[in-house]
């Protein structure tokens, strides 16, 4: 019988167990957390916060003890892996005892990136990820003692966080680095139109905006300090600037590692029996063909599921990594595919604006290179299906249903060809 370890209980490591089971291969599967909680999604931490859903919600797999039920797993919470050796297919924990394993997946995730550790003692100054961030980010909200919030990190999380201001009617400004919001996913003429929506909104928003130092005054407010001197006071301040993964249970080249650990496109890492899957990696991304990290719920469970198959002896392969955003806010949609970067010359572009519907799509070499659309969430899924097959070389033939579909949301024929589909 296997001797399975998964290291991390998010959608990686839980979908890595669910595949597992579900090919049916004896197998004693051992997690490992440092935490006694099931899986979770951030996305859904301001939901709670904002009071949608209740705080069960935020685990979408149920609890503990239904997990542990329905997979027979061996759960190990609050027992953190303080290294894992490759070649001994080995798991060393704090107190210095080793388990030994046929196969291990590291499936730990990834971390807010906080540029000070001198900030993390600061009872108003809060990263916005887990369960914890959200149950602390609401006790302080209820105090009522709150009246204005900054938000670090113009990104899919700092967004939420802004609408969550707005609905508690609490002054907030928006800061990046960057020249624009979601600089990563959206074009700037995208972005555009989400910045002035916003600033109708009662949004404040500045850019360029590198934040570099964090102030606590005496009547517990905080001034947010910027690289080229600007300045900038809240009562509360999220910082939203991105993640990290988490490798810190490698210890040494054995395991390779870059920005995350690197996994081949059946999830193993550079050590025989050992895999990886989820934010903690660097997997193959369908449109560059390189390994990158992609921080999507949706890519750590395929991801998670690769590694579970394989680690069953049912071969399987990654190979549908594609960057991909899509947020809710506002009552406005957008939704990112691909790379965002800024068009050059020899590009052929695409852009269609009809009411509250904005799109545009740029291709190079006859192959898409990034989609944006403002509304039109109800197509996405088709949109993706198109841009994949185009980075294939294929045609997406689309059935009535489909074409239905994308004409009732008002996506004209012309970009329907442009994306490479046809009914």
């Amino acid at each position: 019988m296997l001797n399975i370890a998964i290291v991390g209980f998010g959608n990686a490591g839980y979908q890595a167990a669910k595949a597992v089971r579900e090919c049916g291969t004896p197998a004693r599967i051992h997690v490992y957390s440092d935490k006694h909680m099931p899986p979770s999604n951030p996305m859904l931490t301001t939901y709670y916060v904002k009071e949608s859903i209740p705080y069960e919600a935020v685990f979408p797999y149920g609890s503990i003890e239904k997990i542990k039920r329905e997979y027979d797993l061996e759960f190990h919470g609050d027992t953190p892996v303080a290294a894992v050796d490759g070649p001994g297919k080995a798991l060393i924990f704090e107190d210095g005892s080793r388990k030994i394993f046929d196969k291990i997946l590291i499936a730990t995730g990834a971390v807010p990136f906080l540029p000070s550790s001198r900030w993390e003692g600061m009872e108003r100054v809060l990263v916005m990820r887990t369960p914890e961030d959200a149950c602390r980010l609401k006790a302080l909200l209820d105090t009522g003692r709150i009246r204005s919030v900054l938000v670090a990190g113009a990104s899919m999380v700092g967004i939420k966080i802004a609408e969550l201001a707005l609905l508690c009617g609490m002054d907030c400004t928006m800061i990046d680095g960057a020249p624009y919001l979601f600089s990563t996913a959206a074009f700037e003429s995208t972005a555009r139109r989400i910045e002035e929506f916003l600033n109708r909104k009662g949004i404040h928003m500045a850019f360029s905006a590198i934040l570099s130092g964090i102030q606590e005054e005496e009547d517990k407010s905080l001034t947010a300090v910027m690289g080229d001197g600007r300045s900038f006071r809240a009562d509360l301040i999220l910082v939203c600037i991105g993640t990290r993964a988490n490798t810190s249970c490698i210890k040494d080249d054995s395991i390779k590692v870059n920005k995350g650990i690197l996994v081949d496109d059946r999830m193993m890492t550079s050590c025989e029996d050992i895999y990886g899957a989820g934010d903690c990696t660097e997997g193959y991304e369908l449109q560059s063909g390189k390994k990158r990290v992609i921080g999507l719920w949706a890519n750590a469970g395929y991801q998670g599921r690769t590694a579970g198959k394989n680690m069953a002896g049912n071969p399987d392969t990654f190979r549908e990594g594609l960057l991909c955003n899509i947020s809710h806010f506002m009552g406005m949609d957008f939704i990112g595919l691909g790379d965002a970067s800024a068009p050059g010359d020899q590009e052929e572009v695409f852009e269609y604006e009809g009411g509250s519907l904005y799109l545009k799509a740029v291709k190079k070499d006859g192959l898409i290179r990034g989609v944006n659309l403002l509304d039109g969430a109800q197509v996405s899924g088709i949109v993706r299906d198109c841009f994949i097959r185009c980075l294939s070389g294929q045609t997406s033939d689309l059935d009535i249903e489909q074409y239905g579909v994308m004409t009732e949301a008002g996506i004209p024929p012309e970009f329907i060809r442009f994306i490479g589909g046809k009914s």
